[in-house]
């Protein structure tokens, strides 16, 4: 089955794409950009195979995830394919007409790479697989998430 949507434009496609051509190109993902980040999310493929196998998340699209790094000029491309993105930080997103997404964090940030693409606080680590965040105790009582392990320095 192909998919077709059809939405009708009242004016040529920018390609803010090409503003983007002076990065320098690395071809991993990143664990860390400590400035603003730019997630540029291009759908790819179904998750589903043609033999019936499912590659991704039931009723989902594979998408290219290319994150550019505004402050030190460089984008990240990887060959891995993601279905979804899970964002643990404020961030603001656009869709382009070109039906391409942009997430984009004006804060550093962190990732963690599964099916999904996982975008933590800056200063956050990886213990063992799991999540932890070096936070200070200000005595605000602030609640802190119950899925994130936290080191609480006093």
């Amino acid at each position: 089955m192909i998919v077709k949507q059809e939405i009708k434009l009242y004016s040529h496609i920018e390609n803010y794409i090409d503003l983007l051509n002076e990065y320098k190109e690395i071809f991993e993902a990143p664990k860390r950009i400590q400035g603003r980040c730019i997630i540029h999310i291009n759908p790819i493929s179904d998750t589903r195979v043609e033999n019936g196998d499912l590659e991704g998340y039931h009723d989902s699209i594979n998408c290219r995830y290319d994150i550019y790094d505004c402050e030190n000029m460089t984008v990240y491309k990887d060959k891995r394919l993601h279905d979804r993105v899970h964002l643990f930080i404020p961030c603001r997103t656009g869709i382009y007409k070109d039906l391409s997404t942009m997430v984009i964090i004006d804060d550093g940030c962190s990732f963690a790479y599964h099916q999904e693409v996982e975008v933590h606080p800056y200063e956050q680590k990886y213990w063992g697989g799991m999540a932890v965040t070096v936070v200070e105790d200000n005595g605000d009582g602030k609640q802190l998430s119950p899925d994130i392990l936290y080191i609480v320095k006093k």
